[in-house]
């Protein structure tokens, strides 16, 4: 029993598995957080960006006249 958790022991630094998934999913909340935060900075100007653009888009529409 003690040589089998010795062996474990000294696997566990050579196995990085588990440390790249966590690498991902500390990117992966970093992205989410980074959007969550920019969408909440400047909504309100693309939003006003986004209506001014479809306004545009169907004044080119020579059927909405």
């Amino acid at each position: 029993m003690l040589r089998l958790f010795e062996l474990l022991l000294m696997s566990f630094p050579r196995d990085e598995r588990g440390i790249a998934f966590t690498e991902y999913l500390v990117v992966l909340a970093l992205l989410i957080g980074g959007t969550i935060a920019a969408v909440l900075l400047f909504g309100d100007a693309l939003s006003g960006a986004y209506l001014s653009f479809v306004g545009f888009i169907r004044s080119l529409d020579p059927a909405s006249t």
